[in-house]
């Protein structure tokens, strides 16, 4: 009987402020994992190897930011020992995605084994920045 006094328009801003909610909680738990990942030492090291590099400089042009990558994509992960990530990156000149992956066996730092850029206008070609010593 209680429910049956409560108005549509009632159940409806609950419903709309619940979404919002909950929607709300998804950014904020997705940002705080990117922001988690980014600090992270093998993220910076990786990162920091593309923007000192001259070839990469030479081809996105000077400053060289990174935009990101998508969590969903299941080439993206990491766990204690081992990393790999896409991240979206772009200069002045040019576009891409830079492919890392990088190891690490306690107590040692992390290591970019490998490292390489794909341009947006050279999809079909990869800039080597770490070259794998398993190759």
């Amino acid at each position: 009987k209680m429910l049956s006094r409560i108005s549509n328009q009632t159940l409806a801003k609950v419903a709309v402020y619940g979404a919002f909610g909950t929607i709300s909680a998804v950014f904020l738990m997705r940002w705080s994992l990117h922001r988690q990942i980014r600090g992270q030492e093998f993220y910076t090291e990786a990162v920091n190897l593309l923007k000192n590099h001259k070839g990469a400089e030479s081809v996105l042009g000077n400053p060289i930011s990174e935009s990101g990558f998508d969590l969903s994509d299941k080439a993206n992960a990491c766990n204690a020992k081992e990393a790999h990530f896409e991240v979206s990156v772009r200069g002045p000149k040019d576009k891409g995605t830079y492919f890392f992956w990088a190891r690490r066996e306690e107590p040692n730092p992390w290591q970019i084994y490998k490292a390489e850029l794909e341009l947006k206008s050279k999809p079909d070609q990869r800039l080597v920045v770490v070259k794998s010593a398993e190759s």
